[in-house]
């Protein structure tokens, strides 16, 4: 990445940037941390992305990169693909579907909050999940299962594109050529990182209309984004590279 400095002033390089990201997620993922300090360090880290991440100087001089989000077993899960698309929403990445597995590309920076941003996601769809099954909320069968993490991811996903949304509508940090730098990085990150890859068909997502279904939506309107902007879910159609 570049030396330029953030929005803000201060002259913090992007590589001591992301430094001090890792070592705040690493910190929130030790034995001893709650899930809440998790979510606290995913906050700080969404901070420092909002203060130091790519500015307008940084669009033609950033390195770009990849980073894992998922490895392929036997099938890709509806869920994985949706949380997929949502942290890439958040954090201005495209996401690839290939024989492996999911994979972030976009700014460096980027990719690498995407990882541990999607990491965050699926830990805690998976803990509340089975808060869920102790309480009682829900059945404690794979059908459950399935419709809640369904509902969960679909309801982040929701709000992640009213974010950006809001973000693209807003011009929260104009250029001086008038364009929002939002639109100026996916430009960019789609001439760098999306060459020689088809576009994919567009995927309904399939679930039931069960309570286990409605728990998952809930537990998804509560999950921390770094954004107090709320949006409806309803039912998206998710587009991933190569799929």
């Amino acid at each position: 990445m570049s030396k330029g400095s953030g929005p803000e002033g201060g002259g913090q390089a992007p590589e001591k940037v992301l430094d001090r990201i890792r070592k705040l997620y690493n910190m929130s993922k030790e034995s001893v941390a709650s899930p809440h300090e998790a979510e606290i360090a995913l906050r700080r880290c969404q901070a420092l992305m909002s203060r130091y991440g790519v500015t307008e100087a940084d669009l033609e001089t950033s390195e770009f990169g990849v980073a894992s989000a998922f490895r392929i077993r036997k099938q890709m899960p509806t869920y994985v693909s949706v949380l997929a698309s949502s942290t890439g929403l958040l954090h201005d990445c495209i996401v690839i579907k290939n024989q492996e597995g999911l994979e972030f590309r976009g700014y460096a920076i980027d990719t690498q909050v995407s990882q541990m941003t999607f990491e965050y996601l699926s830990n805690t769809l998976e803990r509340l999940l089975s808060q869920a099954k102790r309480s009682g909320e829900i059945g404690a069968g794979r059908s459950a299962s399935h419709d809640f993490r369904v509902g969960f991811a679909l309801e982040v996903y929701g709000r992640c594109k009213e974010i950006d949304r809001e973000r693209r509508a807003n011009k929260l940090v104009p250029s001086s050529s008038g364009t929002s730098i939002v639109v100026q990085k996916m430009q960019m990150v789609n001439a760098n990182c999306a060459k020689n890859i088809g576009k994919a068909r567009p995927k309904k997502v399939v679930y039931r209309d069960s309570d286990a279904n409605t728990v998952g939506r809930q537990a998804g309107a509560t999950v921390s984004l770094g954004s107090q902007i709320d949006g409806g879910a309803g039912a998206p159609i998710v587009k991933i590279r190569g799929d």
